[in-house]
């Protein structure tokens, strides 16, 4: 079957159609995603600069509460600009500095108003605080790094945070007193090896003392002993005992059997040596 021009033309009409849709569905779908891919990335970057300034009431040397203000976010913030205070006290602290870098922090006290020694402690803050809500609010504006606006506000329960910390205060106490009972054996236990290592080495002291006279007197009693060393006798006849046990050392046993007794004092210790 033969076609004719007219049909060729058609059909050659009809491809080019085709090609042209599937042409620009393709860059219609390309673009779509290049454009989600370009936002994704746009979006990303500007989460990397962001700065996130936090407000938060900590203890300090665990007593005293205070105020802070930390950049937990990844990015710089920069030329800020913040406002905190109670509102029913109607006082209102406003600060500015050129940059506070991530994990950078700032210290401030409680906002009670100028003049006024501000509490500090748990009892102090929830007297100051009472019959109020203890709404802390803290407000702050900045730009990130790459020049973008960025504004910002929470508010902070200090009265309920603080009866918080003021409840488990007796709970802190008690595991403090369990430290410190810890503590206090632990560092019992090193004082009495210290004593105990401390007496070790007097009495090795003292041991070579004695064997180091009897080697050079050859033989001699108790009380001699104890006039060239300084030494107690019970201390000598405890060491001389030692001796003739390690075999260095002999004597005639007394007849009580007891070496330590005073009717042994004048009993002859002969060297024998190592």
């Amino acid at each position: 079957m033969e076609i004719s021009a007219s049909q060729a033309q058609l059909a050659t009409s009809v491809a080019s159609v085709v090609f042209s849709g599937v042409l620009v569905l393709v860059t219609f779908l390309y673009y779509r995603e290049t454009k989600a891919h370009t936002e994704e990335m746009a979006e990303s970057r500007k989460a990397e600069f962001k700065p996130v300034l936090k407000g938060t009431v900590e203890l300090k040397l665990g007593l005293h509460n205070r105020f802070y203000i930390e950049n937990t976010g990844k990015g710089a913030a920069h030329d800020v600009e913040a406002k905190w205070g109670f509102e029913h006290l109607g006082q209102e602290v406003d600060w500015a500095i050129p940059l506070v870098n991530p994990g950078q922090r700032h210290e401030f006290p409680l906002p009670f108003g100028e003049g006024v020694n501000s509490p500090t402690t748990h009892d102090g803050i929830l007297s100051e605080l009472e019959g109020t809500d203890g709404i802390l609010y803290f407000e702050w504006t900045c730009e990130d790094g790459l020049g973008n606006e960025i504004e910002e506000s929470e508010t902070i329960d200090v009265v309920r945070m603080v009866e918080a910390r003021s409840g488990g205060e007796f709970v802190m106490k008690d595991e403090q007193r369990e430290i410190r009972k810890e503590l206090e054996d632990v560092t019992s236990a090193i004082e009495d090896v210290s004593d105990e290592l401390s007496e070790q080495g007097s009495g090795i002291r003292e041991t070579e003392a004695v064997k180091k006279e009897l080697q050079k007197m050859g033989v001699a009693t108790q009380e001699e002993l104890a006039m060239a060393t300084g030494l107690s006798r019970r201390r000598i006849a405890g060491i001389t005992f030692g001796l003739k046990k390690a075999g260095i050392a002999d004597y005639e046993e007394p007849e009580d059997g007891y070496w330590v007794h005073s009717e042994s004092s004048n009993k002859k210790v002969e060297w024998i040596g190592y």
